[in-house]
């Protein structure tokens, strides 16, 4: 077959291929007597997609598989694709090796057709229909081992990508994924967790999500470096470092039931913080706002316990800690909603001579530079998320106790003196 006259597209992959560019496709095939369909010499050409292997169909019962040496659609070239469809099984995908390319999927298509008859180019159908139920019964299995590369845009991808899943009943049930960054560097793996089961290497990443043996789904997240896989992933400049630990789990599959997880972020730099900057402007914490602005706020860790509801956000308490600031969170964000009920405390420590490491033992409240006692601010933050309403109140001295309960992140939760 002759594509060369035809206008191709794939709009769900954003992909076509004008009218007057060369493509062809061929194939051989055989007509069993009980009528089983078997296509040899599979072979498509057509602009920047490209396929060669061969596929089988069963009609006794409805089986259809496919198996491809390579594919490649754009930038994407996947090896030894694996499909397979039956009413009973559900459906399974393989791809062993490869690399893909996420940019025309992160944003608008900016490969319009050339003309009217272009846009009317074969398109191909949801795998998902309106109304939500999948076009074929049963689960849908993935499994995608070692992708050499996974591309979000040109300059900006990870490495020995891994990931499988399994999708049923709506909702995916278990997904394992791996792989490295890199740009991440040595430095920022010095970044290790202390409560972490496992150790990973520079630029490593591992997400799992799974069926439970008994009892609810565990989730499992480790990053390295979540500041720079957050700028490779997201193009996100909020964090530079830090070692990232979730444990959690939940009642049924992923997203379809609350999520209780304990996290714990460990060495990092907060670079850009709307919220944080807001808080530090109505508190008049000028020291904090200088260091935000020119090199970026330092903390040593923060931690504590959340609740992802739906699009809804809690936490009874998170704790961070750092050089310059102390602060504790309590209350909830609704990113659906785009609203915030946070409260708690802004603990000002950079006006602490040497925290911790010399406290006066004899005295009820730590002494600053200005010999004062310490006194840490009580804050509100509510309404909008993008301009919420910030009252900033002082609180009371603090005492070693209070100290020692923002700074001891296996402290038990309840409220310091």
């Amino acid at each position: 077959t002759d594509l060369g006259k035809s206008g191709l597209s794939i709009a769900t992959l954003h992909w076509n291929k004008p009218s007057g560019q060369k493509g062809s496709a061929s194939a051989s095939g055989r007509l069993s007597e009980n009528m089983q369909l078997r296509v040899e010499d599979l072979s498509i050409e057509a602009g920047t997609l490209s396929a060669r292997g061969e596929a089988a169909y069963d009609p006794t019962d409805a089986v259809l598989t496919i198996n491809l040496g390579s594919a490649a659609l754009g930038q994407t070239l996947l090896n030894n694709l694996a499909v397979s469809r039956d009413p009973k099984n559900g459906t399974r995908i393989s791809v062993a090796g490869g690399r893909l390319d996420l940019e025309p999927l992160l944003g608008p298509d900016s490969r319009p057709a050339d003309n009217e008859e272009d846009k009317r180019g074969t398109t191909t159908s949801s795998v998902v229909d309106k109304k939500g139920a999948g076009s074929a019964p049963g689960a849908f299995y993935i499994d995608v081992s070692k992708l050499e590369q996974v591309f979000f845009s040109q300059d900006r991808f990870l490495e020995d990508v891994s990931f499988s899943g399994m999708y049923n009943d709506g909702a995916w049930q278990s997904i394992r994924l791996s792989g490295r960054n890199p740009y991440s560097t040595e430095q920022n793996s010095s970044a290790g967790s202390r409560g972490s089961a496992t150790r990973l290497a520079t630029g490593e990443f591992n997400f799992n999500f799974g069926l439970p043996a008994h009892g609810d789904y565990p989730l499992s997240i480790e990053v390295q470096d979540l500041g720079s896989l957050l700028v490779t992933a997201l193009d996100s400049h909020m964090l530079t470092g830090g070692y990232l630990t979730i444990q959690g789990e939940s009642s049924e599959a992923l997203l379809t039931a609350p999520i209780n997880a304990s996290v714990k972020l460990d060495r990092f730099t907060v670079m850009k913080a709307n919220l944080l900057t807001q808080l530090l402007n109505v508190a008049s914490l000028d020291h904090p706002i200088e260091t935000l602005r020119t090199k970026g706020l330092a903390f040593d860790s923060i931690a504590g316990e959340l609740t992802l509801s739906g699009q809804r956000l809690s936490t009874d308490l998170m704790r961070a800690h750092g050089g310059t600031l102390g602060l504790t969170i309590t209350g909830n964000m609704d990113f659906e909603q785009e609203t915030i009920d946070l409260h708690g405390g802004v603990i000002p420590l950079y006006r602490v001579s040497n925290v911790l490491a010399k406290i006066p033992l004899l005295k009820n409240v730590l002494v600053g530079d200005d010999g004062q006692g310490v006194i840490a601010l009580d804050y509100t933050l509510t309404g909008s998320s993008g301009d919420p309403a910030i009252t900033v109140i002082p609180g009371l001295l603090l005492t070693p106790k209070a100290l020692r309960h923002i700074y001891d992140s296996s402290a038990s939760e309840q409220q310091a003196d």
